[in-house]
């Protein structure tokens, strides 16, 4: 599995990937992604939850924490996860 963000840090653009529990991109945005994953941070999905412990080893959790490290995200590409509680699975009702 593997996903691709496309966005913005300080007006710059970024490309992020995820795959099998790797990111691969600009250090600025890996770099507090790392910290906050040996820090053992919450991760919430919403403010109201639900939220896990940061962790890349989860795509859905690694997706939330590309998300707070951008200030914009213009697209994801790939397999892109299911935020449980959050997002319905494809081809759900």
């Amino acid at each position: 599995m593997a996903f691709t963000v496309y966005g913005r840090v300080a007006r710059l653009p970024v490309v992020i990937t995820w795959q099998e529990g790797q990111l691969d991109g600009p250090v600025m945005v890996t770099l507090p992604i790392g910290e906050r994953v040996r820090m053992g941070d919450q991760v919430w999905a919403i403010p109201t939850g639900p939220s896990w412990t940061a962790d890349l080893q989860s795509p859905h959790i690694a997706l939330l924490l590309i998300r707070d490290a951008l200030d914009e995200i213009q697209q994801v590409t790939g397999d892109i996860p299911v935020i449980p509680g959050v997002t319905a699975p494809p081809g759900a009702p």
